[in-house]
Protein backbone atom coordinates (compact mmCIF):
# COMPACT_ATOMS: atom_id res chain seq x y z
CA UNK A 1 0.00 0.00 0.00
CA UNK A 2 1.44 3.37 -1.04
CA UNK A 3 1.82 6.12 1.52
CA UNK A 4 -0.39 9.01 0.40
CA UNK A 5 0.74 11.38 3.13
CA UNK A 6 1.06 14.92 1.84
CA UNK A 7 4.33 16.77 2.41
CA UNK A 8 4.50 19.15 5.34
CA UNK A 9 5.83 21.92 3.09
CA UNK A 10 5.34 22.41 -0.60
CA UNK A 11 6.70 25.45 -2.34
CA UNK A 12 8.49 26.47 -5.49
CA UNK A 13 12.00 27.89 -5.85
CA UNK A 14 10.57 30.86 -7.76
CA UNK A 15 8.91 32.00 -4.50
CA UNK A 16 12.31 32.88 -3.00
CA UNK A 17 14.43 35.93 -3.82
CA UNK A 18 17.28 34.93 -6.14
CA UNK A 19 17.22 31.36 -4.75
CA UNK A 20 17.86 32.27 -1.10
CA UNK A 21 16.01 29.64 0.95
CA UNK A 22 17.30 29.69 4.55
CA UNK A 23 18.39 32.68 6.62
CA UNK A 24 17.23 35.66 8.64
CA UNK A 25 15.03 37.10 5.86
CA UNK A 26 11.61 36.74 4.26
CA UNK A 27 10.58 34.69 2.49
CA UNK A 28 12.51 31.72 3.87
CA UNK A 29 11.75 28.02 4.16
CA UNK A 30 12.78 28.55 7.76
CA UNK A 31 14.50 31.44 9.49
CA UNK A 32 17.96 31.13 10.99
CA UNK A 33 20.47 33.79 12.00
CA UNK A 34 23.44 31.41 11.99
CA UNK A 35 23.35 30.26 8.34
CA UNK A 36 22.13 31.21 4.87
CA UNK A 37 21.49 28.72 2.08
CA UNK A 38 20.67 29.41 -1.56
CA UNK A 39 20.12 27.34 -4.67
CA UNK A 40 20.99 29.67 -7.54
CA UNK A 41 20.61 29.22 -11.29
CA UNK A 42 22.54 31.27 -13.86
CA UNK A 43 22.45 31.43 -17.64
CA UNK A 44 25.72 31.57 -19.57
CA UNK A 45 27.17 35.08 -19.43
CA UNK A 46 25.27 36.13 -16.30
CA UNK A 47 27.33 37.92 -13.64
CA UNK A 48 27.14 39.01 -10.02
CA UNK A 49 28.43 42.42 -9.00
CA UNK A 50 31.90 42.33 -7.45
CA UNK A 51 31.28 42.36 -3.71
CA UNK A 52 32.36 41.17 -0.28
CA UNK A 53 30.80 40.24 3.07
CA UNK A 54 32.31 41.67 6.26
CA UNK A 55 30.90 39.16 8.72
CA UNK A 56 30.65 35.67 7.24
CA UNK A 57 32.45 33.17 5.02
CA UNK A 58 30.64 32.04 1.86
CA UNK A 59 30.92 28.57 0.31
CA UNK A 60 29.82 27.96 -3.27
CA UNK A 61 29.32 24.45 -4.63
CA UNK A 62 29.08 24.15 -8.42
CA UNK A 63 26.31 21.60 -9.01
CA UNK A 64 26.62 21.85 -12.78
CA UNK A 65 28.12 24.23 -15.31
CA UNK A 66 31.29 26.32 -15.39
CA UNK A 67 31.97 29.64 -13.72
CA UNK A 68 34.72 32.18 -13.23
CA UNK A 69 35.18 33.37 -9.65
CA UNK A 70 37.93 35.93 -9.24
CA UNK A 71 39.15 34.99 -12.74
CA UNK A 72 39.64 31.32 -11.82
CA UNK A 73 37.59 28.72 -13.71
CA UNK A 74 35.60 26.21 -11.65
CA UNK A 75 33.48 23.30 -12.84
CA UNK A 76 30.96 20.78 -11.54
CA UNK A 77 31.64 19.55 -7.98
CA UNK A 78 34.07 22.38 -7.18
CA UNK A 79 33.70 23.91 -3.72
CA UNK A 80 34.95 27.46 -3.34
CA UNK A 81 35.29 29.36 -0.05
CA UNK A 82 35.38 33.14 -0.06
CA UNK A 83 36.30 34.17 3.49
CA UNK A 84 34.73 37.15 5.26
CA UNK A 85 36.15 40.38 3.79
CA UNK A 86 37.32 38.49 0.69
CA UNK A 87 36.29 40.12 -2.58
CA UNK A 88 34.35 38.01 -5.07
CA UNK A 89 33.62 38.52 -8.76
CA UNK A 90 31.41 35.94 -10.50
CA UNK A 91 30.54 35.07 -14.09
CA UNK A 92 28.71 32.01 -15.39
CA UNK A 93 30.59 30.65 -18.41
CA UNK A 94 27.92 28.02 -19.06
CA UNK A 95 24.40 27.55 -17.73
CA UNK A 96 25.13 26.84 -14.07
CA UNK A 97 23.45 25.86 -10.81
CA UNK A 98 25.14 26.53 -7.48
CA UNK A 99 24.51 25.78 -3.84
CA UNK A 100 25.65 28.70 -1.68
CA UNK A 101 26.13 28.46 2.10
CA UNK A 102 27.03 31.43 4.25
CA UNK A 103 28.26 30.87 7.82
CA UNK A 104 25.81 33.38 9.30
CA UNK A 105 22.85 35.46 8.23
CA UNK A 106 22.67 39.22 8.01
CA UNK A 107 20.76 40.50 4.96
CA UNK A 108 22.70 43.79 5.13
CA UNK A 109 26.15 42.12 4.99
CA UNK A 110 26.83 42.62 1.28
CA UNK A 111 29.02 45.42 0.01
CA UNK A 112 29.09 45.99 -3.75
CA UNK A 113 32.30 47.39 -5.23
CA UNK A 114 30.59 48.41 -8.47
CA UNK A 115 27.27 50.03 -9.34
Amino acid sequence: MKDKTKPYLHSDLSNYKRGWLVGDFDPAIFKRDNVEVALKTYTAGETEKTHYHKLFDEFTVILYGRVSINNIIYEKESIICIPAKGVSSFKAIEDTKTLVIRTGSNPNDKYNLED
